[in-house]
């Protein structure tokens, strides 16, 4: 353990009196030797994912199921009674230096190491009751305004920064679970293998993400999910499009079960609140489909039309031809290569994208495929999913197994050219994509 100094509020340097040479004071100590004391990390409020800055000792309460609240459609959730504390995964090896239970607290170390982790609470059988995703990004996530007023993170949920490449990737969630799944280890291509990002033990031993079996439906239901985490949930078996039994399906997992409705003008009625099930850090929750609706044009589908040779077409003035089901589109995207169009020139691995207060990178992150509970690893770089918080529009009589989401990607299941954008399309819950979160 390192010895602890107080944190020095200015730097001192001297200045020699031959040629007025800088000199470097030895006894400033390095910002990276610094140890902060333990930090209450659910002082400001309780979650399912707790963002940290800097290394050292982190405590949170771990006798509270997400933010402990009641919202529409799910009952005020159970106080937990813990036994004992584990390291599910972590990203890098020693990232997590040491996890323990005291009392209801958990509380770790962080080592320098960047990434995530999760960590569990378990009953007295050594089964997981709950769990918590440890989110140390190498750049703190900002906030951005958007069109709807919402302010929105400028990166995905379990990114590591929100520059374009692998690091802005983040982390895929089923949708209505709080458990977050590795996303790729690569950035682009077209690589078969359907492997995620190796993740890792405490003590640096290779965890396996598991999938679900894809003819039994033994393990879809709630409880399993909770217990096993580190498992994608098959929906071979469910009969719909969920990852849960229909008996258990529920639209409100994520605190929007009405938040597909809108007015005659198309608007957005409902944006929901956070549950106990989201995944956001506390001052977060995942974003509604109003975040989104501005992402092109019409707020509707929209695709590049295609020449005769299946590349993309180009109109009078150079711009790729916009088309959707009503009549012509744009693409809210940003113009990054400068040339003043808006061409596959300005898509690096996903789009950038404008919104109200600058400007934000979503990355094409792919998917865990609901049907197999895998990663789909082989249009990594070509297509980009990010939930909403909101189920599609159901009826009682017709009952929505999936939820709303944006959608972007290049190209189709055969790798020809297909760019598109669906700032509202539907997304099969079971299966995993990526989260922005929001401002609450």
């Amino acid at each position: 353990m390192k010895k602890t100094f107080p944190i020095l509020l200015v730097l001192f340097s001297l200045l020699s009196c031959n040629g007025g040479e800088m000199i470097s004071d030895p006894t400033v100590q390095d910002p990276s030797d610094i140890e902060y004391p333990a930090e209450d990390l659910s002082s400001g409020g309780t979650s399912n994912c707790y963002l940290v800055s800097h290394s050292g000792e982190y405590s949170f309460d771990a006798s509270v199921r997400g933010n402990g609240r009641q919202t529409e459609g799910l009952a005020l959730p159970e106080a937990l009674t813990p036994v004992s504390a584990k390291l599910v995964w972590q990203s890098a090896p020693g990232m997590v230096e040491s996890l323990a239970l005291d009392g209801t607290r958990v509380r770790f170390t962080l080592s320098g190491v960047q990434g995530n982790a999760l960590v569990a609470v378990c009953d007295a059988a050594g089964e997981i009751i709950w769990s918590w995703h440890i989110w140390f990004p190498k750049q703190m996530p900002a906030e951005i305004a958007t069109v709807c007023q919402l302010g929105i993170m400028d990166m995905n949920l379990g990114a590591m920064s929100s520059e374009r490449g692998l690091d802005a990737y983040g982390l895929l969630y089923q949708w209505g679970r709080k458990d977050p799944f590795p996303g790729s280890p690569l950035a682009s291509g077209g690589s078969v293998n359907t492997v995620n990002a190796p993740v890792y033990d405490i003590d640096g031993n290779e965890v396996k993400i598991k999938a679900s079996e894809m003819y039994s439906s033994k393990d879809n239901t709630l409880a399993f999910s909770i217990a096993h985490p580190e498992t994608c949930l098959s929906r071979g078996k469910t009969g719909t499009n969920d990852w849960l039994l229909p008996a258990e399906s529920n639209s409100a997992f994520w605190g929007n079960p009405k938040g597909a409705e809108c007015d005659g003008d198309g608007k957005y009625i409902e944006n929901g609140s956070k549950s106990f099930y989201d995944p956001c850090p506390p001052g977060w929750r995942v974003a509604p489909p109003a975040v989104f609706a501005d992402f092109t044009e019409s707020g509707q589908y929209a695709w590049v039309n295609l020449d005769a040779d299946g590349n993309a077409a180009y109109d009078a003035d150079g711009n790729l031809s916009v088309s959707y089901f009503f009549g012509a589109d744009r693409f809210n995207v940003c113009d990054i290569d400068g040339d003043g169009k808006i061409t596959m020139g300005d898509w690096n691995n996903g789009w950038v994208f404008n919104l109200a207060g600058g400007s934000s990178y979503f990355p094409a992150a792919i998917r865990y495929d609901g049907t197999y509970a895998m990663l789909m690893g082989s249009m990594v770089g070509q297509w980009g999913t990010v939930w909403t918080n909101a189920s599609s529009k159901e009826t009682e009589s017709s009952p929505s197994y999936t939820s709303l989401a944006l959608a972007y990607g290049i190209c189709d299941y055969n790798k020809k050219t297909q760019i598109t954008i669906s700032p509202n399309g539907n997304g099969a819950r079971a299966d995993a994509y990526s989260v922005r979160c929001i401002k609450e």
